[in-house]
């Protein structure tokens, strides 16, 4: 047979596939919506929600920390975040002062001004979010 020939067949062949793939998919009720779910089956973290993260280290990636985030946008797979820490940051004017009351965390806490990218595979827990007045996720 000529590579004419065999190409025609294929696509025959995939054609074919493709048909009976259809008819038997007819039978059945389709499928429901599949809902979007973050990690573990949770729903997806928001914008202004405060999570906890398996955050890696600068230094070594292969270690990380259970440390508090604060989401600023979620994308596909990844959410672009600020971390928060319980370090006294108050005479850094450029570190947001957050209340526990506000938030679900523990203690008072400060958000960092810088921006990381976590996967959404790496947040384990939901502590709260930030009231109205507290907006501090825009860059």
């Amino acid at each position: 047979m000529s590579a004419a020939t065999l190409a025609v067949l294929a696509v025959l062949v995939i054609a074919a596939l493709v048909i009976a793939a259809l008819v038997a998919g007819a039978s059945r009720h389709p499928p429901a919506p599949q809902r979007r779910r973050g990690p573990g089956g949770m729903r997806p973290p928001q914008s202004g929600e405060i999570w906890f993260v398996n955050f890696p280290f600068a230094d070594d990636w292969t270690k990380s920390k259970d440390r508090p985030v604060l989401v600023v946008s979620v994308a596909a797979h990844t959410a672009v975040v600020r971390k928060i820490t319980s370090q006294d940051q108050s005479l850094r004017p450029q570190e947001y002062e957050l209340l526990p009351a506000n938030t679900g965390l523990s203690r008072t806490s400060w958000v960092r001004t810088s921006l990381d990218y976590v996967a959404l595979s790496h947040f384990r827990r939901r502590a709260g979010s930030l009231a109205q007045r507290d907006n501090v996720s825009g860059s």
